[in-house]
């Protein structure tokens, strides 16, 4: 799965912090394209949390493997 560099930030700080809020139109973007990939999924007032796909993913990418 290619993600892109924002996307990988993104989910490794979901992973790290177990919530994200987006906090402006492009992360909210990219909470989307991390939704459509069912990387995390939402929760209320337009949080998103890791799912366990993306957990397993975010674990990949903080080891060295490459997405």
């Amino acid at each position: 799965m290619k993600l892109t560099e924002t996307m990988q930030y993104m989910l490794l700080e979901t992973a790290r912090v177990r919530l994200a809020v987006p906090m402006d139109g492009n992360q909210a973007r990219t909470f989307h394209a991390l939704h459509r990939l069912g990387l995390v999924e939402p929760v209320v007032n337009d949080g998103y949390r890791i799912t366990d796909k993306g957990d397993a993913l975010a674990d990949e990418l903080r080891n060295g493997g490459e997405s």
